[in-house]
């Protein structure tokens, strides 16, 4: 018999997958009763894993109406990628300035497994988990040499709320020719110390991004979400914003 603690553990991370996929959709009230009946543990375990997604910034926590999904909104959005690009660019360069030859043989090494990657998934039509394992694994290479944690802790938190997003809007994704140019441009920049080229390469790579997932969240009619007002009744919900 597993220990408590694995299994809440084990929960946790299964309910933050299908946060970040939006299996569990955006704003979706989390009902404690049924997940405990679905992964039949106690009540405590489940509200401990969504406790620490709330932590985490994934879920939300009301007296009165327990818990829920976190929602999207524009605003969000545009706030969201606001900060990343500024917490990025002084991320990208720090870890230019400081980086060795090793950080070199890193950064270079990650593009080229992010470069030979499946980007789509073969079933529904989501993004392939070893792609987006690569893709993560390239801009941590890239800021690897920042050595400041609350920075680099800030930027974790940015990123782990964009992957939401970014779900959203798979078939909205840009060409692979134009994902991969993007890899080598950045990282010809980080080789060649130029912090602001490769900061503004980044910048340039969230404003996109931020611009297909506010088209995707446009088009998306069978998914509610939720205004960021306190009172949220069924006359203020809203659909596809």
């Amino acid at each position: 018999m597993k220990p408590a603690r694995s299994i809440t553990e084990q929960i946790y991370r299964q309910l933050k997958l299908e946060l970040l996929q939006c299996r569990l959709k955006p704003g979706e009230r989390l009902r404690t009763n049924e997940l405990s009946a679905r992964f039949g543990v106690s009540l405590s375990g489940i509200r401990e894993a969504l406790s620490r997604l709330s932590a985490d910034g994934l879920v939300e926590t009301d007296p009165q109406r327990g818990f829920r999904a976190a929602p999207l909104s524009r605003q969000d959005l545009l706030a969201l990628t606001e900060a990343a690009i500024a917490i990025d660019s002084i991320c990208i360069r720090q870890s230019l300035k400081q980086g060795n030859k090793s950080w070199e043989q890193r950064l270079i090494k990650a593009r080229d497994k992010v470069l030979s990657s499946v980007v789509m998934s073969d079933a529904g039509g989501r993004l392939n988990m070893q792609f987006m394992a690569d893709h993560h694994d390239f801009h941590q290479a890239l800021v690897a040499a920042c050595d400041n944690r609350w920075l680099l802790k800030m930027r974790d938190t940015c990123n782990l709320q964009a992957e939401r997003y970014r779900q959203l809007c798979v078939p909205r994704s840009p060409s692979l020719d134009q994902i991969n140019a993007g890899y080598r441009e950045i990282t010809e920049a980080a080789i060649a110390r130029d912090g602001d080229r490769a900061s503004e390469l980044m910048a340039v790579q969230f404003e996109r991004n931020a611009q297909r997932f506010l088209d995707a969240l446009e088009d998306m009619d069978s998914l509610v979400f939720w205004s960021d007002h306190d009172e949220r009744g069924a006359d203020e919900t809203v659909n596809a914003f």
